[in-house]
């Protein structure tokens, strides 16, 4: 039924109705005139008494055309004894808009408070800023347990695992796990805020999906979201460690230090402290009070003598104090290999999805785990090709606790022999942090970003090792040619395949991919001297007539025709 809203919000005044729900004119405005707006959009759910609140008129919003405005819309949904939301949409000229909307019962009595105390800040800081570890490791030139970089390391490594078993069950049942996963993998891309906030409205009562939004609005620097997202979970949730956590980064983004203080008070009292927030506020304490540190690292040791984070603050501690320490992690050698086994056996055989919900549960009892992280984002990337470069697993896997065992060698060693070593760069780059000089593992990450099409990665990690590899080795400089020529880099490329033609000269395909780098360059007498070059040195059956066209093609009017063998 198609109204116009402003004669159904006349009808209804402030408290007139037991719940509330507003809708700002500056996110959303409603137009009166009777003509088609650009922008429309319509709200649909199951839950009675549904409503929508515009400066202080109540109104019933559900199977109402309303109008919004181009791109990002905010409105906030509430029924009797229901949790309100926020909801956030985009909306497109000329295309409604249907907004099913799913609401949680109030679990918790709260007076939520929409108003947010923060502004945005910029997001890439979070990688700019040094890990505290890093900082430490700097001092006492010992490495053995942290090698974190950057501050979102940090984050990562304290945060809680996002998988939720009952969660990703809900969604396989919804049949949005595959949604999931995808929005997961590609969390770091501002171009999934739709999507995530479509995500997030559809499952109301799921603590990783306020997991995924608030980690996403983080990562983007937009701390109001995090913060309503932070209220809204206050009503349904009863654990909020994660949560607690990104509202912590955001007050001190904002430079608001009460509000962060009181922030992690909230989490670190009573008999179960939130342990990821105990960490996140030593690596705040480390640089400038070791004995603050220390009564943070001991009470969250107390706490849970065997988390990998409360082992590695007292870690931080000694290293600290120059006195040792040894962290005792959790074995899991033998059910990992045994979930290895399965992946291996069973991947190729329709059974990504299963196999991804073991790894998951296993992940959910044991959130650093490597291993397992490789694992998923191998089941990952048969399951997609979107997910062959996965965000979130990758940044797992950078900040994971590594795992002493043999199983982490035996994947590797599998995924290479399957042909996917484009999977393995966070493999290597985090295996280059405590062997920097190895010219094995340099090489390795090299062939892994150039399997993987990640050019300008690869030419860095050439930069980054070259005082470790060979100067002229053939299959590094093949290599660094195709990649300078996917980048367009033609000059360099030109440079790099002369050296690969002094390097290889009997071998047709050095002079063959000079003559397509003069070719590029417009010089297409000397493309027609390789390109003659390479015919003359007999190249294999299948590039035979290639060569030969190539040759027809370039060569000059005078120039005698190459004769077929």
């Amino acid at each position: 039924m198609k109204k116009t809203l402003t004669k159904t919000l006349s009808k209804f005044v402030l408290g007139a109705l037991p719940f509330v729900c507003s809708l700002s004119l500056a996110q959303a405005s409603f137009a009166a005139a009777p003509k088609k707006a650009d922008y429309t959009f319509e709200l649909q759910s199951s839950v009675k008494g549904l409503g929508v609140l515009q400066d202080g008129i109540m109104g019933s919003g559900v199977n109402l055309e309303m109008e919004g405005k181009k791109g990002l819309n905010e409105i906030t949904v509430s029924a009797p004894e229901y949790a309100t939301r926020k909801i956030r949409f985009w909306l497109e000229p000329g295309k409604k808009k249907t907004i099913p909307i799913e609401l949680s019962k109030i679990k918790y009595q709260t007076t939520p408070n929409w108003k947010s105390p923060f502004k945005r800040f910029d997001g890439s800081k979070l990688e700019k800023r040094a890990s505290a570890c890093a900082t430490i490791v700097v001092k006492t030139q010992d490495k053995s347990n942290c090698d974190r970089l950057s501050y979102l390391d940090d984050i990562f490594y304290a945060e809680h695992s996002i998988f939720n078993i009952d969660d990703l069950r809900v969604y396989q049942k919804d049949q949005d796990l595959d949604t999931f996963r995808q929005l997961l993998g590609h969390i770091d891309q501002s171009a999934s805020a739709s999507g995530i906030e479509d995500f997030f409205t559809r499952h109301p009562s799921q603590p990783s999906a306020f997991h995924l939004a608030s980690l996403f609005n983080l990562l983007q620097g937009d701390c109001p979201r995090v913060h309503s997202i932070f209220t809204e979970a206050q009503q349904v949730l009863e654990q909020l460690g994660t949560l607690r956590l990104h509202m912590a980064v955001c007050a001190e983004a904002n430079s608001n230090l009460k509000l962060r203080d009181q922030v992690v008070a909230d989490g670190l009292k009573g008999k179960t402290p939130d342990l990821g927030l105990s960490y996140w506020l030593f690596q705040n304490q480390i640089l400038t009070s070791l004995p603050k540190a220390t009564a943070t690292a001991l009470a969250c040791f107390k706490s849970s003598p065997g988390d990998l984070r409360c082992q590695d603050q007292m870690a931080m501690v000694a290293k600290v104090q120059d006195k040792p320490y040894r962290m005792n992690g959790a074995n899991i050698e033998d059910v990992t290999f045994k979930n290895f086994m399965a992946t291996e056996a069973n991947l190729l055989n329709d059974q990504q999805e299963a196999l991804f919900l073991v790894i998951a549960a296993q992940l959910q009892d044991f959130p650093l785990s490597i291993e397992n992280y490789v694992l998923l984002s191998w089941i990952n990337t048969v399951y997609s090709k979107d997910l062959t470069r996965d965000y979130y697993t990758n940044k797992k896997i950078q900040v994971a606790a590594v795992q002493a065992g043999p199983t982490l060698d035996k994947i590797v060693e599998a995924i290479e022999q399957n042909n996917m070593t484009q999977l393995l760069p966070p493999i290597y780059m985090r295996r280059l942090r405590f062997e920097p000089e190895d010219p094995n593992l340099w090489y390795r990450l090299i062939r892994s970003f150039a399997k993987a099409k990640q050019c300008k990665d690869m030419l860095n990690a050439m930069t980054q090792g070259a005082e470790f590899l060979p100067k002229y080795n053939a299959s590094l400089l093949q290599m660094k040619g195709s990649c300078e020529v996917d980048l367009q880099r033609f000059k360099d490329a030109l440079s790099t395949y002369s050296k690969i033609m002094e390097l290889n000269p009997k071998t047709w395909s050095s002079p063959y991919n000079l003559a397509n780098v003069y070719d590029r360059l417009g010089q297409k007498k000397e493309a027609y001297i390789h390109y003659q070059k390479a015919l003359d040195l007999k190249p294999p059956a299948d590039m035979l007539d290639a060569v030969k066209m190539k040759v027809l093609q370039f060569q000059p009017s005078n120039a005698k025709k190459p004769q077929p063998e």
